[in-house]
């Protein structure tokens, strides 16, 4: 087999497993449901992640092959040996290994997608780097902190010793050491714009499509883009534009590392006279090797000046370095999905200028450091972890009162693991977040797995990070009957929230057997004073007369606080351990009364609400009226019973001689004497 075709074959074997068009398919309706549906956010983390690891696949292929001499010219050959029979242990077997498990990995991802229905809608062919186009122009003064850097790549770029025509230099550095800055001020330096014929800059990023790069090369070459032309067109128009003429080319910001597209257009650049050279600025090595360069200049300098660090998608990083606290200048760290990364420098404080942490996706980060909280200049700060070992025990590791003076957090703090916390009145109110009024989404997260018998100090946290007014109101919540184990479901203080599904009910509703909530206990629904129902088309008055509502079959305890406009949910006819309804409308207990009885009556099916032990009704002030006559002549097992402010409440005559079980009476501002209801 020729070498090429060995080397196309190794290529799309791992390209492949990238599955691009899978994610663009449908990553434009993910990326819209992510912000109000957590499980479609992991799982889209989930696959970022898994295409990430399938290019550092890619990498892995490519490195080892330029380790053991290759370059571009000569890769093929390389390929050749890790196919042949001699080699069966280091390809065969490791890297068909790699790549089955790679496979299983996103087949499981794409499996999981069928849980969100997500649309597989046309986008663009391609998702770009959220990076702005680069352009030559820079201001007239020195490089501050890299003027050795600049006069030895001006060197590079006049070396009469090279024996190419047109030869390579790469800048490489991570994000933030002021690459393009670099090649910007050698490329408007007096001494090279006297060597060069010609010069051109090309902001190239990502994606490396080789006829969008000629485009450019020639727009900027003539200050013309050429308009739709073709491959051949172009090619043509591009070597009478460099052919015979001794030219620097910028590329700025490459991310290619797919040697066959570099060599595809380095062929069309090799007509440039002797002494041409071509820069490349990236962030990766073996981006630069792929290009066979002359030398690679690898960009370090003055780090105490640097203000931007990025180290995302790391998967190597586990601590950082002690030395990254002498980073005095730095404004911007970026740590985001560095999955492997276990804590932060316990000298963290000594980053005084820091406003941008980002250390979302972090999954192995354990806790925050003691003196976070001194970096008051802090913005952004999308995790926060409750460690495990409580502060009062560990000198490094910070509580939640590192948070306390963070009072310019903007955009989303998420706090987890707060089931670690040993005080959780204290601890959270130590937090402080009323005064944080930049914040747009707060999320608080429990890990119930860890801790199943922390309800009281739970529910002392929660109350404690009350967040402050300005926080942007929950309008849309996750789909909760998608979660068949639910057992105990509470919803607090959302004054913007107006049906908990945005569902159709026909959408929700299973038709199966499978039951509506199969595991829900216990609801608690407080201070929700929109809140209209439990679907948006399930609450017109045109619906409760013509199509009945589903039930909850396990449900045992119901309590409704500050709900007046709740007029619609589903029936709640099996209760056994209370039913509050306190500043709420008492039509659900209508409609549980009035549509569960419709059912016959059966020993598998008993009446509506025939096991309820305790009922509170109180400030019931709807204009649904009184209940009938009729209303507790189910309720036989009620043991409590307190009413309260209840105007529309006009009598009990009769009722009593059913409740045959009762044991606790409770009744005040009626409009009747209680002691002529029969008592």
């Amino acid at each position: 087999m020729a070498e090429g075709m060995l080397l196309a074959v190794a290529q799309k074997i791992i390209e492949d497993l990238r599955l691009l068009d899978f994610p663009r398919a449908v990553l434009q309706d993910a990326a819209e449901q992510q912000s109000h549906n957590h499980q479609v956010r992991d799982w889209l983390e989930k696959l970022k992640v898994a295409v990430y690891e399938a290019d550092d696949l890619l990498s892995e292929f490519l490195t080892e092959a330029l380790r053991r001499g290759g370059t571009s010219e000569n890769l093929a050959k390389k390929v050749r040996g890790f196919f042949s029979s001699s080699n069966p242990l280091v390809f065969r077997y490791d890297m068909s290994r790699k790549i089955k498990a790679m496979r299983q990995k996103l087949n499981a991802i794409a499996e999981d997608r069928k849980k969100f229905h997500l649309k597989e809608c046309h986008v663009e062919p391609h998702v770009s780097m959220d990076r702005e186009e680069t352009h030559s122009f820079v201001p007239n003064e020195n490089v501050l902190g890299r003027e050795d850097d600049k006069k030895a790549i001006i060197k590079l770029l006049l070396d009469p010793n090279v024996e190419e025509n047109v030869s390579v230099v790469p800048i490489v550095g991570i994000g933030g050491l002021g690459k393009t800055t670099l090649a910007q001020y050698v490329y408007n330096d007096d001494i090279v714009k006297k060597h060069f014929e010609l010069k051109m800059w090309v902001c190239v990023s990502d994606p490396f499509e080789v006829k969008a790069v000629i485009e450019k090369i020639i727009a900027s070459a003539t200050s013309n883009k050429p308009n739709d032309l073709h491959m051949d067109e172009l090619q043509k128009q591009l070597r009478k534009e460099i052919d015979g003429k001794k030219y620097l080319l910028v590329l700025d910001d490459v991310w290619n590392q797919n040697y066959n597209k570099w060599d595809n257009l380095k062929s069309l650049l090799m007509g440039g006279a002797k002494g041409s050279r071509i820069i490349i600025t990236t962030r990766a090595k073996l981006v630069a090797e792929i290009t066979s360069p002359i030398s690679i200049y690898t960009l370090n300098g003055e780090l105490t000046l640097l203000k931007y660090l990025d180290l995302s998608w790391n998967k190597h990083l586990i601590t950082l370095p002690d030395s990254i606290t002498r980073l005095r200048n730095l404004q911007t760290l970026k740590l985001s999905l560095c999955e492997n990364l276990k804590e932060l420098p316990e000298g963290i404080r000594e980053l005084v200028n820091l406003r941008h942490l980002y250390n979302n996706y972090c999954v192995k980060l354990s806790n925050m450091p003691r003196g976070l909280g001194q970096l008051t200049c802090l913005q952004t700060l999308p995790s926060f972890i409750v460690s495990n070992d409580p502060p009062s025990i560990s000198n490094h590791v910070g509580g939640l009162a590192e948070l306390n003076r963070l009072n310019n957090l903007r955009g989303i703090l998420e706090i987890k693991h707060l089931e670690r916390l040993e005080d959780g009145n204290s601890e959270s109110k130590a937090a402080n977040l009323r005064e944080k009024q930049h914040l747009e989404c707060l999320i608080l997260n429990w890990d119930r797995e860890s801790n199943l018998n922390a309800n009281d100090n739970d529910e002392m946290s929660l109350e404690g990070l009350q967040p402050h007014q300005n926080l942007k109101r929950c309008r849309d919540l996750p789909p909760f009957s998608q979660l068949p184990s639910l057992k105990s479901l509470s919803m607090y203080s959302m004054d913007d929230l107006e049906y908990i599904s945005e569902k159709d009910i026909s959408e929700e509703v299973p038709v199966s057997s499978t039951p509506f909530f199969p595991s829900l206990n216990k609801l608690k629904i407080w201070c929700c004073p929109n809140l209209k129902g439990w679907w948006k088309s399930a609450s017109t008055p045109h619906h409760q007369q013509h199509q009945s509502l589903p039930s909850f079959p396990r449900l045992s305890s119901l309590n409704i606080f500050n709900c007046p406009n709740l007029t619609s949910m589903p029936l709640f006819p099996n209760l056994q351990k209370k039913l509050v309804l306190s500043k709420a409308s008492v039509k659900p207990l209508q409609q549980t009364m009035v549509m569960a009885s419709s059912v016959p009556y059966s020993l598998s099916s008993p009446s509506p609400l025939s096991k309820l032990k305790n009922m509170t009704l109180w400030d019931i002030e709807d204009d649904g009226g009184s209940l009938p006559d009729w209303w507790v002549s189910n309720l036989i097992s009620l043991e409590s019973v307190v009413i309260g402010n209840y105007p529309r409440l006009t009598s009990m005559s009769g009722a009593m001689r059913y409740l045959t079980s009762l044991e606790k009476l409770e009744i005040s501002g009626c409009e009747f004497d209680p002691l002529r209801c029969g008592c």
